[in-house]
């Protein structure tokens, strides 16, 4: 009798040996605090217990990922357990059940979201090819551009021709005269700066440039004299009185005394040729006739008659 009882005792104790020790989760930290499919996730898990706890060396791998390390740091008669983990799924996974020297800790989930939307699976409905905003109006003003180009050019090389040939001919006329009133304005504007040198050497210049662009032949290198011998011509180029250029004369005399005899001229004589240029050259540009488009002719030649 006595020896069944002891045998008793000691299966108890035994069973009771074999038994994992117990143990109490105080904290859970997880981090990040939401993760997807493929994102590393490391839980941290504060434990209390009197048993010893200590790192696995195998570590199980679940079917839904992996498990990158368990590790175990004492901390003031607790232990900390951080388990990272990659997850392949989404939904609520189970960590398989861990040894940690005398306890097993089991039980532990982890909830995986997933980027996709929650819709069932299978194939969606067919939808229609999509555009981005804007696209009817861009194909819209492409349209409308070729069209507008081919008429231009159509009409370009049909009847069009000869009216924007008129149309350049007409632009290219009346070139000379705006460009001597940008000059004439530029000298205006440093009338008060300039000495009467530099007023008279800008303001001839500028009439050189209109008498070669209206004459057709190279004046920035005439002097006074020849510039003074084709007034003529220049009138006659504008369709205006031979001497209706014949006041620039004296502008190049007083030009010829500021710029070789150095004399002081006075600014209100400056003023006045300067006024001068522009009425002169307004006179011309209004005797000049403009283009005009050439009327087709309407008359039928007779036909040969023979004898």
């Amino acid at each position: 009798m006595r020896v069944v009882f002891t045998v008793a005792i000691l299966c108890i104790a035994s069973l009771a040996m074999a038994q994992p020790a117990s143990y109490v989760i105080t904290s859970t930290v997880r981090l990040p605090a939401e993760s997807y499919v493929g994102d590393p996730v490391e839980f941290r898990y504060t434990l209390r217990t009197d048993a010893a706890v200590r790192e696995p060396v195998d570590v199980p791998m679940p079917p839904w990922g992996t498990i990158g390390y368990v590790r175990v740091i004492p901390r003031d008669g607790e232990f900390e357990v951080r388990i990272a983990v990659t997850p392949f799924e989404p939904g609520t996974l189970t960590l398989p059940e861990l040894t940690l020297g005398d306890i097993r800790l089991e039980g532990l989930s982890v909830t995986v979201a997933s980027v996709l939307e929650d819709e069932p699976n299978g194939l969606r409905s067919v939808i229609g090819p999509q555009r981005l905003p804007g696209t009817q109006a861009l194909l819209l003003g492409v349209a409308f551009g070729v069209a507008f180009a081919i008429a231009c050019g159509l009409f370009i090389l049909g009847p069009g021709r000869r009216h924007l040939h008129t149309f350049l001919m007409r632009y290219r006329q009346k070139v000379p005269y705006k460009r001597l009133l940008r000059d004439l304005q530029r000298v205006e504007d440093r009338l008060k700066i300039d000495t009467a040198r530099e007023f008279y050497i800008a303001i001839v210049a500028a009439i050189q440039q209109f008498m070669g662009l209206r004459l057709g032949r190279e004046c920035r290198a005439a002097t006074s004299t020849e510039l003074t011998a084709l007034l003529p011509d220049l009138a006659r180029a504008h369709q205006a009185p031979p001497d209706g250029a014949g006041e620039l004369k004296e502008i190049f005399d007083s030009a010829d005394a500021a710029k070789f005899a150095s004399s002081a001229i006075r600014r209100s004589l400056r003023v006045t040729h300067l006024a001068t240029v522009r009425r002169v050259a307004a006179v011309l540009e209004a005797s000049r006739k403009p283009l005009r488009r050439r009327a087709p002719s309407t008359a039928k030649e007779a036909p040969d008659v023979g004898v």
